[in-house]
């Protein structure tokens, strides 16, 4: 036999998604929503003077969609230099008969493999992301 709790629970989770269910502090549901708390009267003037944000774009389940930043080398070389150490390990534990700077040019090796991969998985990801928001990505400049 399900609790209380786990009755309410299930029962929310049956509703439609647009509809809002609120408890007050007993567990019992309210058909409006609970008062909203007044700000103090400095805290207006400190509000009205920033900038407000606008709102997160939301993807079809309603979750905020997560901004994608253009392609750059900076950010791709930081990514490349957190990974040299995890390839430098891994080298270390699968190929025990080399000598130190054997793993450690192999390491550098994969490492310059890695970077223009990272950006170009980089600037794929942002292209989508440019037309999933329907923004048409930049155009490619003629040759």
């Amino acid at each position: 036999m399900p609790t209380r709790k786990q009755r309410r629970r299930q029962q929310k989770l049956r509703r439609h998604d647009y509809e809002e269910v609120w408890v007050d502090e007993q567990g019992h549901e309210l058909d409006a929503p609970p008062a909203v708390a007044t700000p103090e009267p400095g805290r207006q003037a400190k509000d009205a003077g920033r900038a407000s944000k606008p709102a997160p774009r939301r993807d079809a389940r309603g979750r905020p969609v997560r901004e994608i930043q253009p392609p750059s080398w900076q950010r791709v070389l930081k990514r490349a230099l957190i990974f040299l150490p995890i390839m430098y390990l891994v080298i270390s534990l699968t190929s025990k008969n080399l000598s130190v700077a054997g793993r450690v040019l192999n390491a550098l090796i994969l490492a310059l493999m890695l970077i223009p991969t990272m950006y170009f998985m980089d600037r794929v990801a942002y292209r989508t992301y440019q037309k999933r928001i329907g923004r048409d990505p930049q155009p490619r400049a003629k040759r």
